[in-house]
Formats: structure tokens, C-alpha cells, sequence
């Protein structure tokens, strides 16, 4: 808004190839679990962290892949705020009111993405009032990169993926294809529709094997939960426009 507000900047807003998750180290104690997994996801209130926490420089994700993405798709059944649902599906795993469940670590980081620190603390806001005792850890970049890629740092953390590759696979093979590459997840049915769909050479044929057989295991075993795609912000000084 300060940007905005002087003539002399011209400020940019684009919608980015840039997508947040929380990403669920699914080796590890609970994670294996599903229907824990899935509470999870349905207790955090990704509205307000896109529209009041980003103060609208982020838009919800309603698919596993960013809508600027070739392969974008919105999912229907997408895993949506419902704290009643993350309840239920917490008693039917067996720990009701989120008894029985140990500490669950959950590592963000400061200092790179806008506003994580802030947003990893009302996502564990929303994990407490569903009965999750959560150990939110604030690392700085380089540490928090490093436990990342760590298959036992942590319960779950959160990060960003940026496709520079020019086709969505950036994002599918390298998250879910067996081992994912922060979650640690192994799913066999998704490996062999990430090959299907890879040997694809019809574009239409392949967004059909994406959206109807890919994303609703995506959705269903949920190692990785989007939150929004990030809007990218550019500001340069308007005397610079026109010049080459």
C-alpha cells in the first residue's frame, strides 16, 4: 500500500506459479495415519490466512496444482475448513478430542516466505482448539531448508514450490511420486497414474488421467495439504517505464 500510494512506483501485482503446503512427514508416528492427516487439514482456516494474514497477496488453492499451471484443474471435493468434520475424523482415528496423540512438532521457517512465522502460528491455533498439543518451532531459513528435506525432523512443516520447468509435473512427480521429496510418502496406485499420465502424448487425454484418477487420490491420502498460491508483488520506479 506504501508502494502504491506514490506516484513514483509503478507496482505489479502477478498471480504466481508459486504454491504453499503443509507437508506432512508421513513416515513418521501419527503421519502415517490418514484420518489424522486429513483432521488436520480440515481444521485450518486457509480463508484467513489468504484473505487477513497475507492481506489478500495470496489466493486459496482449490486444486494440488497452482491456477496458473498447464495442467490446473479446480478439485471439487477439495479439503475444505471444517473443524466439526476434523473432530469426527480425529475420533474415528482413534484419539478423540485429540487424546492419545503425542506432541506433534510442526517446523516453519522466518525470513522467506511473507509472513510464515505469523501464519504457523494461527495454524497451530486452529490445531489446539480442535485438542492437537502442537510444538510450533520458528527456524530461520538455512535450518528450516535442512529439516525440510529430513524424513524425521518433524511431524509436519510447511513450504513453497515454484515451477520452473514449464509443465506441472514439476510439482507432481517431485511431491508425490514414491519417495515424495519432503513428505517421504509411498503410494503405489499414485506412482503408476504419475506414470500413466507422464507417458501421455495427448494433452487432453492426460489432464483426464490428472483430474479423475490422479487428484482424488491426491485428496484422499492428503501427505501433502495446499493452502494458496502466492501473489508475487513487483515495484520498479515509474521514471524507468518506457526505457529500453
Amino acid at each position: 500500500p506504501v508502494l502504491s500510494a506514490d506516484e513514483n512506483v509503478v507496482v505489479t501485482e502477478l498471480l504466481s506459479e508459486e504454491q504453499r503446503y503443509i507437508i506432512f512427514k508421513t513416515t513418521q508416528d501419527v503421519m502415517q495415519n490418514e484420518l489424522v492427516r486429513e483432521a488436520i487439514a480440515h481444521a485450518v482456516d486457509r480463508e484467513t490466512i489468504a484473505n487477513d494474514i497475507l492481506q489478500g497477496y495470496g489466493v486459496l488453492a482449490d486444486s494440488y496444482l497452482p491456477k496458473v499451471s498447464n495442467l490446473y484443474a479446480p478439485i471439487d471435493n477439495m479439503i475444505q475448513y471444517n473443524p466439526e468434520r476434523a473432530a469426527e475424523l480425529l475420533a474415528e482415528a482413534g484419539y478423540p478430542g485429540g487424546e492419545g496423540l503425542p506432541k506433534i512438532k510442526y517446523i516453519t521457517s522466518t525470513g522467506l516466505y511473507p509472513k510464515s512465522k505469523e501464519i504457523g502460528e494461527y495454524i497451530t491455533s486452529n490445531l489446539t482448539a480442535i485438542g492437537l498439543d502442537i510444538e510450533l518451532v520458528v527456524e530461520e531459513t538455512a535450518m528450516w531448508e535442512a529439516h525440510l528435506y529430513e524424513e524425521d525432523s518433524c511431524l509436519m512443516t510447511d513450504t513453497g514450490w515454484m515451477n520452473m520447468y514449464g509443465d506441472g509435473n514439476a510439482y507432481l512427480a517431485v511431491h508425490y511420486m514414491t519417495p515424495g521429496r519432503c513428505n517421504f510418502s509411498s503410494y503405489p496406485e499414485i506412482d503408476a497414474v504419475l506414470a500413466k499420465e507422464s507417458a501421455e502424448t495427448d494433452p487432453a487425454a492426460r489432464q483426464e488421467i490428472i483430474n479423475n484418477e490422479l487428484f482424488p487420490l491426491l485428496v484422499d491420502t492428503c501427505t501433502n495439504f495446499p493452502l494458496y498460491d502466492s501473489v508475487m508483488v513487483y515495484g520498479h520506479a515509474a521514471i524507468c517505464d518506457g526505457v529500453e
